[in-house]
């Protein structure tokens, strides 16, 4: 899998390096054959973005298979199984606003532009789809033990 992976985005800048030598190069785009890179460029990365789907997928479902075997035991270890499914799912579903937030904010454009006093809704809806996408991933990632949070302090005020 991870062959497969690395494989992917080696293509992948292989076509996007093509891709920006053929715009850097000539200003009549599909005069010299460098129309197909673009098309090249989002399969690509459309494949890349199914292929973390699928992984983050198979990553809850063998979580969920695992505390169900662990159920009956009823041990400290399904407490991990149940953070690290909450986890994944808080990333999938990150994931998922993050593919989808450039199709809401095109619909939400072509419905409420009837006026320039609407000319605000787009950079709110932008802001605010991004804060909603990486709050919750940044306080997923934050260290939850307060001594490591103490030591980062510490070594900055013994560093003055």
């Amino acid at each position: 899998n991870q062959k497969i992976m690395i494989s992917f985005w080696c293509f992948y800048l292989l076509i996007f390096s093509l891709h920006s030598l053929c715009q850097f190069q000539t200003d009549d785009f599909s005069a010299n054959g460098c129309s197909p890179y673009p098309l090249l460029e989002y399969v690509i990365r459309s494949m890349l973005m199914l292929i973390v789907l699928v992984a983050m997928n198979y990553s809850i479902a063998i979580t969920r298979q695992s505390i169900l075997e662990e159920r009956t035991s009823m041990s400290l270890a399904i407490a991990e199984l149940y953070r690290q499914l909450n986890q994944a799912q808080l990333i999938r579903w990150a994931f998922l606003g993050f593919l989808l937030s450039p199709t809401f904010l095109i619909i939400i454009e072509a419905l409420l532009y009837n006026s320039w006093k609407f000319d605000w809704i787009s950079p709110f809806l932008e802001h605010f789809i991004f804060l909603a996408i990486h709050v919750p991933m940044a306080s997923l990632l934050l260290p939850k033990n307060s001594e490591a949070l103490s030591q980062l302090f510490a070594q900055n005020r013994y560093r003055e």
